[in-house]
């Protein structure tokens, strides 16, 4: 929806404008925008890879779960990322370091059965 926000900006800016919306986007806001757009590209083609199989195999989640995990870790280092950005990306990583924690020690007591 944002990247569509994005090719459509300057009929959307225009729209809002004649509606009398005071509270128009800015280009701030299409830049927070870009910004999610990238962050999440790599979290969508993740979930088209795995909801392409029948049957995903716990190798590939794990594969697909730890880049998911640095691209978080690799964007959070950029530190000309707006606040809002970084913020999130900073939440992000905390329930990724923990859940992903979680869902490790299971996997490795079911392979030690």
């Amino acid at each position: 929806m944002f990247q569509r926000c994005i090719l459509i900006k300057e009929p959307l800016i225009s729209t809002i404008a004649i509606i009398g919306n005071v509270d128009n986007l800015t280009n701030e806001d299409f830049e927070l925008m870009q910004h999610y757009c990238e962050i999440f590209k790599l979290f969508k083609e993740a979930t088209v890879e795995l909801s392409s199989e029948k049957g995903v195999s716990i190798s590939k989640v794990l594969i697909i779960t730890q880049m998911l995990h640095s691209h978080i870790k690799n964007n959070k280092q950029n530190i000309q990322l707006p606040y809002s950005i970084h913020l999130m990306l900073s939440k992000m990583l905390t329930k990724a370091t923990i859940s992903g924690g979680i869902i490790e020690e299971i996997i490795i007591q079911i392979c030690l059965r």
